[in-house]
């Protein structure tokens, strides 16, 4: 290239990047970039999409007072798009979250955000994750191409596109992906009773709690023996705790399409030690599944032959012939 400075009549031949330098697009001066995130230390997760319900998830806080970090075993709550909060996949969370380190833009379009073209005024995909001190807070717009979308981060007008292959988790999550499966989970250590009611038949499970020892500091915790009755018959302790993963262990099977009507031909009703009840009804949904009604909720079903088996366990525990599966 060639060069003069102003007032001077000489001419001077410079290097190609000095050139190449002076005569740069503004949009390459752009720059974003994406705040780093703790993947082992989530706090918030909220993704909004068209068409699709909203997902979002909050952490538990792990306070001694949270019965819901003690007693129902979760580290997070899928507070939507469900009618109660349930539980989180942690593998199936872990697996979602780690996509976010993929995120970063393939090339800087401008600063023009509210051009109409790149669809972010109404964008198609809304997606927000926290850790304990930074946030992503990213809109996705329309497809510039087959490969790449318009994107833009909350607190910047400066438009970029990434590559679809970043952003297909988004669209692919279902809600039922993340949330956890369990019908009913609750730790062994805070329940008291248990009634398993099926059709005309009845049995109460009771487990009594008393303390040994008591922790003299913080390092320590106290100390309980423990007996396990059904209809006051005592279990042995291994071949019950060996029983309670068959009743904690119904998994829901698929989301629930309707409300349910009739009575339930199974009811579990958990007592817990802080005064909680907890009723977890099967409605019939068809010939196969039932519905999992749980403390009036109905979001998902589950096979009836789960349900029976376990009662079937129960009263094969009862006549001391309950075989647990290897």
């Amino acid at each position: 290239y060639y060069l003069m400075k102003k007032g001077d009549e000489r001419v001077f031949a410079v290097w190609v990047n000095h050139g190449e330098n002076f005569s740069i697009s503004p949009q390459k001066l752009l720059s974003v970039k994406f705040p780093e995130i703790d993947t082992t230390k989530i706090t918030y997760v909220k993704l909004e999409r068209k068409n699709q319900p909203t997902i979002e998830i909050e952490k538990v806080p792990e306070s001694n007072e949270d019965a819901s970090f003690k007693y129902y075993v979760k580290m997070w709550n899928l507070v939507k798009p469900y009618s109660a909060p349930v539980g989180v996949s942690s593998d199936k969370f872990s697996e979602f979250i780690e996509n976010i380190s993929s995120f970063s833009p393939d090339e800087i379009v401008g600063d023009d955000v509210y051009n109409t073209k790149y669809g972010l005024d109404k964008p198609t995909i809304e997606f927000v994750v926290k850790d304990e001190k930074n946030a992503i807070h990213l809109f996705v717009g329309n497809a510039k191409d087959s490969s790449t979308y318009y994107c833009r981060l909350a607190n910047s007008n400066i438009v970029f596109v990434m590559e679809n292959y970043k952003l297909e988790f988004l669209n692919n999550i279902k809600p039922f992906d993340l949330a956890e499966k369990f019908s009913y989970i609750v730790n062994i250590e805070y329940v008291k009773k248990v009634e398993v009611t099926m059709k005309d038949k009845k049995h109460t499970i009771i487990i009594n709690k008393k303390l040994v020892k008591k922790a003299q500091n913080k390092d320590e915790q106290d100390e309980y023996a423990y007996t396990y009755l059904v209809d006051n018959k005592k279990i042995e302790e291994d071949t019950f705790k060996k029983f309670y993963q068959v009743l904690i262990g119904l998994l829901n099977e698929s989301e629930n399409d309707k409300k349910p009507e009739g009575k339930p031909e199974m009811t579990t009703t958990f007592y817990l030690e802080n005064g909680t009840v907890d009723k977890v009804e099967y409605v019939p949904y068809n010939d196969d599944f039932y519905i999992v009604v749980r403390n009036g909720t109905y979001d998902f079903v589950i096979s009836k032959e789960q349900v029976q088996k376990m009662f079937k366990d129960l009263e094969d525990l009862y006549a001391g012939k309950f075989k647990p599966e290897e």
